[in-house]
């Protein structure tokens, strides 16, 4: 993977894309005829509010305890039929901006083994904000005991969905980190992204250079 540049992909999250909008309403308009939407299945939702901003979760997502004074919530995300696990969310927000972006991409990265590993990383518009996605899949090196002795156990069939997402409104930049058996996060992820008002249809590569 490439290394990223902290302050393009800060330009990516400050910058509104007018042209991506113009892009979006025009292809609203296309052959309304032949575009048939199936009707959403409806999730009931809870709100959460971390600072100034407010995640809407499916009312099966529990607010849990957590270890950390650095983390603004944890979420339990309920297990599917056939995994072990329950999915985890973490929110977290370090302040002063979005200087620790390329950091976490990388952290999160090297939170899963090198062999068999996949990763994507796209970038997205939740309304006026805006968010990176980060896709890692692979072995997971699970935290195994207490965080300060820093041990793992690699967990094969992992998944991994970390998000760094800029209000407008705030300036704030929050890091949402979903982590859990690969079944599990993927039947998890476009009620993740709508919890921050991200969808698939609103993402594309992000575009990095050396």
């Amino acid at each position: 993977m490439k290394s990223l540049s902290a302050l393009l992909i800060l330009a990516v999250l400050s910058a509104t894309v007018c042209a991506d909008e113009k892009a979006a309403d025009e292809k609203q308009t296309e052959k309304p005829a032949e575009q048939k939407d199936k009707p959403a299945k409806k999730v009931e939702t809870k709100d959460l509010k971390v600072k100034e901003l407010t995640l809407k979760f499916p009312k099966t997502w529990e607010k849990v305890d957590h270890p950390s004074r650095m983390r603004l919530a944890t979420i339990k995300v309920p297990k599917v039929n056939g995994d072990s696990d329950d999915g985890e969310l973490t929110i977290f927000n370090f302040g002063g901006g979005g200087g620790q972006v390329e950091a976490n991409i990388q952290r999160w990265v090297g939170q899963f083994q090198n062999e068999g590993r996949e990763v994507t990383v796209q970038q997205g518009k939740a309304g006026e904000n805006n968010y990176i996605i980060v896709d890692v899949s692979g072995t997971y090196k699970k935290p195994d005991g207490p965080p300060v002795l820093g041990k793992t156990k690699p967990v094969k069939g992992y998944q991994m969905l970390g998000v760094i997402l800029l209000d407008i409104k705030s300036s704030e930049v929050f890091y949402l980190k979903l982590t859990g058996p690969r079944k599990t996060i993927t039947a998890a992820g476009d009620a993740y992204r709508a919890s921050f008002g991200g969808s698939t249809k609103n993402e594309k590569p992000l575009s990095t250079k050396d």
